[in-house]
């Protein structure tokens, strides 16, 4: 062999070891986020700025890494349960792999239910809880829905202010006094003379 074409064949052979290191050891994973309550309130239910947080990375509050915790789990999920009076008695944010389902949250609606972000409900026999699972299968796709935006009173969409809103920036808000009139030339005067 020529000792050019030696040369670059050594000098391939640690690149070609890199990229098969890293095709080996990438794992595509699947984040979800992570929580449950019995609870009728629950920051589990609505704790939108958390769960944003938690999406970009600055928490880790409801963050589950589901391919490292179960290689099954393939997709997010949200269970809820009500009981016989309609009073809601589980709400869970977490990871499953649409098969096995406890007994308590069991039902044939349940089985082979794609990830598509729909909820499907069953009435369960032995507990007659209606219970209802939505699945999804992209990172933290089971979050909450965002809060309803408040209406800006400032926005005066309509003929008239809403109530007694104040608009505008703080400090322009009011009158302008006379002393403070008189202050502001006296400054402007002094910066001209220098």
């Amino acid at each position: 062999m020529q000792p050019h074409r030696l040369s670059m064949l050594r000098s391939a052979v640690p690149v070609f070891f890199l990229l098969v290191l890293f095709l080996v050891t990438y794992v595509e994973s699947l984040s979800c986020y992570q929580c449950a309550t019995t609870a009728k309130h629950h920051e589990c239910k609505d704790d939108y700025g958390g769960f944003v947080n938690t999406s970009m990375g600055l928490t880790h509050k409801y963050d589950k890494n589901c391919t490292a915790a179960n290689v099954n789990w393939t997709r997010c999920m949200i269970l809820t349960a009500q009981g016989q009076a309609g009073v809601e008695t589980v709400f869970h944010r977490g990871c499953h792999d649409g098969e096995t389902f406890s007994i308590l949250h069991d039902s044939p609606k349940f089985r082979g239910l794609p990830p598509n972000n729909q909820t499907t409900c069953g009435r369960i026999a032995s507990s007659r809880e209606l219970v209802c699972f939505t699945f999804c299968a992209t990172d933290f796709c089971n979050g909450p829905q965002p809060p309803p935006p408040i209406p800006d009173p400032c926005s005066n969409t309509s003929a008239s202010y809403a109530g007694d809103a104040r608009c505008g920036a703080t400090g322009l808000q009011g009158t302008v006094t006379l002393t403070s009139m008189l202050v502001c030339a006296g400054i402007l005067l002094f910066a001209l003379l220098l």
